[in-house]
């Protein structure tokens, strides 16, 4: 194109340019507006799914979802509005029911349940699957069971087995020589035949970082005996005579003597000396460590550098009596004493004397099941108990506790960093504590070792040489005493009395001094917490125990020290202005010290259950019951009070009001209770004014 003149292509070209712009423009709009209409169906259209899937949320029908599903229709009476009443709205139909029925409390229930588990692995007929210690403890009791063959030839076996100690003066079997009786001797021969031989000298471990030597009071010191009964065991062994009336008080005498002897020593301190230090100091005529290698059997005591406990002066006043009294005395007291011992296992006439015996000490009659049950388990002691435990918990168990544990216990340390407190130390020694607790759930990991029992439980390398009930007893005694003198020097090991507690009680433990808090494998069978079921559940059955038991120990530091933090006597005030708005026929602030650690317990759990729906969004519902999963943890958590107050000593009425108490104040002053159950601001537990709990 051709222009006359330069201003002419100026103006031409001015107007091409604002002419594009003008298009450009426009598309740009145009392509932001459509941009803009696509962000927005896209996030109406994510609404709607959200929406639709809130809508058909998965429902549980597994057997244990309908199992639980059945229980919240008997406890729940939906004649009841939970903005109401919510503990007439949980507990209402169940606790009508459990008086119309009769029912005990689920949780004794549960209990009696595993304690039958572990009764089983006794009592059970053998399986190809025992584990061979369960093998040995069930042929144990089916021996000891056995009275048919007990009354015939028993008496021989175990007599034939006391003729090998050179006869004694109230058995005629064989010549007895006074002179030549030494109960040192006779003592290091019974160990190693496995007949009793702590009459004088108990012989144990004392577990201090590494095991060490204990020799102290016999347990059973000849206190609280029955003069007729011990006769008549004793006559059954000869005729009476004058000779032997005068030793049966003559050994009574005895005693009496060592009774008071154990009496006046029993709280003596231990003395503590090196093993090899003993060859210098003397007992009963010879040294110390002849005495203590004799009856432990093991020559090499010194090679350990361990140290050994022992009563110095009940050992030199233990002298000094057995100096005093002639050699017959003591040898009819040792006799007597095994006799004792073997009374249950012998025939007849000896255990229906030993019964007797028993009654007048326990005012119990016991049968030969019961006998031979609790026999069994005193020599297995344990056994039982850590195989449930290995049976029950496995890795992913163990992780599932931890988690829950830790989530809880996360939820509370947000707590005591958040609240102001009057002294920052008592603040940290809290945090310390929390931030410091380990989780151990069923017992500590080395419970889980195949080759636990085999090492610690002493049972481990026994074999029984016969169905001799007495030759059973016999081997077991030997054997154990050995694996339990192997331990000396060696580094100790888990407490197994915390392990015996937290692998057959329904109760968490928290153990402030190891930092520890014990989730027991009775806890994970199902009443409250069952891994088959929706968070939930776990989340308000167990989670809410963890909770209770966690706060418990900052409530006890709170009620010895007062006002530890800010606000706390405020928040008290109001709980208890609550509870009487209520109407509570009880003591106000005794009910709040009662119900302030489950309140706040069971509010941790929430909070953490709340959070564990981070990765999955959301919980399934269950088949046929209208509830939100928030409102079943609501439902799961207080249902657990409402099996506490049945079946429990003390006032069956009182217990209910607590329990009531407990759920509805929870529910009142909980920030979340009202929206989870969609209740009106005039609601009763949805009131204007809520209490805090920290």
């Amino acid at each position: 194109m051709n222009f006359e003149t330069a201003e002419d292509e100026r103006r031409v070209h001015g107007c091409c340019q604002k002419n594009r712009l003008s298009i450009c423009l426009a598309i740009s709009l145009t392509c932001v507006t459509l941009f803009a209409v696509f962000i927005v169906v896209l996030f109406v259209s994510f609404l709607g799914i959200a929406d639709i899937t809130t809508e058909k949320s998965e429902e549980c029908a597994t057997a244990p979802c309908t199992k639980f599903s059945a229980e919240i229709t008997e406890f729940i009476d939906d004649s009841e509005e939970p903005c109401h009443n919510f503990y007439q709205f949980v507990c209402g139909k169940f606790k009508n029911i459990a008086v119309e029925k009769q029912i005990n409390n689920p949780l004794t229930a549960e209990q009696e349940r595993i304690r039958n588990i572990l009764n089983s692995f006794i009592t059970e007929p053998h399986s190809s699957e025992d584990p061979h210690v369960v093998h040995l403890q069930k042929s144990y009791f089916q021996s000891c069971l056995n009275v048919e063959k007990n009354d015939t030839g028993l008496d021989e076996s175990f007599f034939s087995e006391m003729d090998a100690f050179g006869g004694w003066p109230f058995l005629s079997r064989r010549e007895w020589v006074e002179e030549e009786f030494d109960w040192v001797r006779v003592m290091n021969q019974a160990r190693h035949t496995g007949l009793p031989f702590e009459w004088f000298l108990k012989v144990d471990l004392y577990d201090d970082s590494q095991y060490k030597l204990q020799i102290s009071n016999p347990t059973n010191c000849g206190c609280n005996e029955n003069d007729e009964i011990q006769r008549n065991i004793l006559e059954n062994l000869t005729k009476p005579t004058i000779e032997t009336v005068t030793d049966l008080k003559n050994l009574r005498q005895f005693e009496q003597s060592l009774c008071r002897l154990c009496e006046e020593t029993r709280n003596e301190d231990f003395v503590w000396r090196s093993a090899i230090d003993l060859h210098n100091v003397t007992w009963f005529d010879v040294s110390a460590y002849f005495v203590i290698t004799s009856i432990t059997g093991r020559s090499n005591l010194g090679r350990y550098n361990s140290k050994v406990a022992y009563k110095d002066e009940y050992i030199f006043k233990l002298d000094s009596l057995l100096k005093r009294t002639p050699n017959r005395v003591q040898a009819n007291y040792i006799l007597w004493r095994m006799i004792e011992y073997f009374a249950p296992y012998l025939s007849k006439p000896f255990r229906d004397n030993y019964a007797s015996y028993v009654k007048e000490l326990t005012g119990e009659d016991v049968t030969r099941f019961q006998f031979c049950l609790e026999d069994t388990k005193s020599k297995f002691k344990f056994v039982s108990e850590i195989v449930y435990l290995q049976d029950q918990i496995n890795s992913s168990r163990q992780e599932d506790g931890r988690k829950l544990v830790s989530s809880i216990k996360e939820e509370l340390i947000s707590h005591i960093e958040n609240v102001r407190w009057k002294n920052d130390l008592y603040k940290e020694d809290h945090l310390d504590l929390y931030e410091n607790l380990e989780e151990i759930i069923g017992g500590p990991d080395e419970m889980f070792d195949d080759g636990f029992i085999s090492k610690y439980l002493y049972v481990g390398q026994l074999n029984f040489s016969s169905d001799n009930i007495i030759r059973m007893v016999m081997d077991w005694s030997n054997s154990t005493f050995n694996s339990k003198m192997e331990m000396i020097g060696r580094p100790s090991i888990v407490n197994l009395q915390s392990a015996y507690v937290a692998n057959t009680k329904l109760a968490i433990l928290l153990d402030q001094n190891e930092y520890q808090i014990i989730l027991p494998a009775a806890v994970f069978h199902g009443l409250l917490y069952n891994s088959d079921l929706p968070k939930y559940y776990n989340y308000g059955g167990l989670g809410s125990i963890i909770g209770l038991d966690l706060v418990r120990n900052l409530h006890l530091s709170i009620k010895s020290s007062r006002e530890l933090y800010e606000g706390f006597e405020e928040n008290k005030k109001c709980m208890i202005e609550s509870l009487e708005q209520d109407n509570v026929k009880l003591n106000s602030s005794s009910v709040f010290r009662k119900i302030y650690d489950d309140l706040i317990g069971q509010d941790l759990a929430y909070r953490a259950y709340q959070k564990s729906l981070v990765e999955t969004q959301q919980d399934v519902l269950l088949v046929n019951l209208p509830y939100s999963p928030n409102q079943l943890f609501w439902i799961k958590s207080s249902m657990t009070w409402c099996y506490y107050a049945l079946g429990r000593s003390g006032n069956s009425l009182d217990l209910q009001k607590i329990a009531q108490y407990k759920i509805n104040e929870a529910a009142k002053n909980s920030p979340f209770f009202a929206s989870d159950f969609d209740c009106s601001p005039k609601a009763p537990m949805n009131p204007k004014n809520k209490c805090q709990f920290f």
